[in-house]
């Protein structure tokens, strides 16, 4: 990755390339966009977008780019792919830096660029990621489908913006009006207060659905822990309504593994989306220990989601493994599935990180 030029070093360069400088900071808001809502993204898609919305030559872009990818301020690195494929060429790519450095986790991008701009102290390590292996399943389960690009592209400039949608509002509505309110909620303006947390929980929750690492079972586990967190805790029929909103919500959610467009905008066939569920052992866990009652959470999904037809079977065939015993054989999904066998040093397929002897094993 190219070294960030100095501050007064970009001024120059910046003014060198001869733009003006509304062009260039509308170019810049419109990159910074892309990495947003697409997380990744080839250059020359960004060209088509940027050509159709800004009067400039690809030249003057290219002259701009240049710059741009130094500028340790915006919320993308543009990188060529060779950077994180061996085989690689030339071309570039727009890559948010803020996702990357989120996910990775070991970096405070947002306190080192404040320290980059008001020279405040920065003990943090260094937010350059040499490791892309978060672009890979991205890149990887999105390949052939079409582009979308929102008509308010500009608003994903915020980092936190996400489009609203009867789904959100309804998991929004559920979680406002279940709520618990802790003994020690000692606020000024308490509904204030509880609107924040609200807002806590739906941003949690659009990140874990827009996170291409994280498979559906294990996502709508998060998402659980997070409204939990937030908002308090829930019965198990309660869960069950916000696991089924959650569901429907993921469905109508614009997404980067699907190069913005929503999980029901597409359809299976040659391009579509991977119609398939696979429960996370957090999810496995519920479901075994019965938080969850398999076929309660079967009959609500199956009525009141509009799936395709694989996406619920895939679903369906999920809670039955998840239900197996060790040594158990079943048909399911057109083969018989058996339950792995389980020593009693072996680690608990529930996810507890303890011994099968010590966790689910124990007699």
């Amino acid at each position: 990755m190219l070294k960030p030029y100095a501050e007064s070093t970009l001024k120059k360069k910046y003014r060198a390339t001869g733009i003006d400088p509304d062009v260039i900071l509308q170019v810049q808001d419109y990159i910074d966009a892309c990495a947003n809502f697409y997380y990744v993204l080839e250059l020359d898609e960004a060209w088509k977008i940027i050509r159709k919305r800004i009067h400039i030559t690809r030249q003057q872009f290219d002259a701009l780019i240049d710059v741009i990818c130094r500028d340790e301020r915006m919320d993308a690195y543009i990188v060529p792919e060779s950077e994180f494929f061996a085989d690689g060429d030339d071309s570039r790519y727009i890559v948010s830096c803020l996702y990357l450095c989120e996910q990775n986790g070991d970096c405070d991008l947002r306190g080192f660029i404040e320290h980059m701009r008001d020279e405040s102290d920065y003990d943090g390590p260094s937010p350059l990621i040499e490791d892309w292996e978060k672009i890979y399943p991205l890149l990887e389960q999105r390949a052939g489908k079409p582009l979308y690009v929102p008509d308010n592209l500009l608003d994903y400039c915020d980092e936190d913006y996400y489009e609203e949608t009867p789904q959100t509002e309804a998991v929004r509505r559920f979680l406002e009006e279940h709520m618990r309110e802790p003994e020690d909620f000692d606020v000024p303006d308490k509904e204030d207060f509880k609107r924040f947390l609200v807002e806590q929980a739906m941003s949690i929750m659009v990140e874990v659905i827009k996170d291409a690492s994280v498979q559906m079972g294990e996502a709508l586990n998060q998402a659980l822990d997070a409204c939990e967190a937030c908002c308090g805790s829930f019965s198990r029929q309660e869960l069950q309504t916000l696991a089924n909103l959650f569901m429907q919500m993921n469905n109508n959610t614009r997404m980067p593994i699907n190069k913005g467009h929503k999980p029901n905008e597409l359809y299976i066939g040659d391009g579509g989306m991977p119609q398939r569920i696979e429960f996370g052992p957090g999810m496995r866990k519920a479901l075994r220990d019965g938080d969850l009652d398999p076929d309660a959470f079967r009959s609500d999904v199956m009525v009141r989601t509009d799936w395709p037809l694989e996406l619920r079977e895939s679903f369906s065939e999920e809670i039955d493994k998840a239900l197996l015993k060790p040594g158990e054989e079943k048909w399911i999904g057109g083969t018989v599935i058996k339950g792995a066998d389980i020593g009693p040093n072996d680690p608990c397929p529930c996810g507890s990180g303890r011994k099968y002897k010590k966790c689910c094993g124990r007699k």
